[in-house]
């Protein structure tokens, strides 16, 4: 596992956190990296991280989110989804021990979870990460 997956995923919650309006959506604890079958919808789930290197000292990480809702519809979920994507896309994160991350969304889609009438986005961001 990469060394640095702990400072970027801090580095990249720091941002979401620092989001009033996606905050104003999932509430003040409603952005995590496990499934809590205890909090209710809706929330954003980071929900899986990959990385492999591209070069020395150059990685890149494949991070997936999940926007979760039981609001009639997508409205809610693709809103927090929005959120997140325009908080994430394009920024420029300084890692704790040193090193530069530089955020891109890669995909987005969204679907109905049957049987539970929860809706879900999920968000595909690319981070390169330079360790130089």
């Amino acid at each position: 596992m990469s060394a640095v997956l702990n400072p970027l995923q801090k580095a990249v919650f720091a941002r979401l956190i620092a989001d009033a309006e996606l905050m104003a959506l999932v509430g003040a604890d409603g952005v995590f990296d496990h499934r809590r079958s205890a909090r209710a919808m809706p929330y954003l789930l980071l929900s899986k991280s990959e990385a492999k290197a591209l070069a020395e000292g150059v990685e890149e990480h494949l991070l997936s989110f999940e926007a979760w809702s039981r609001a009639t519809g997508r409205a809610e979920a693709q809103a927090i989804a929005a959120c997140a994507a325009r908080t994430l896309d394009g920024a420029d994160l300084a890692l704790d021990g040193g090193g530069l991350a530089r955020l891109a969304l890669r995909t987005s889609a969204a679907r109905r979870k049957e049987g539970s009438g929860a809706v879900m986005v999920e968000l595909g961001v690319k981070a390169l990460v330079d360790r130089a």
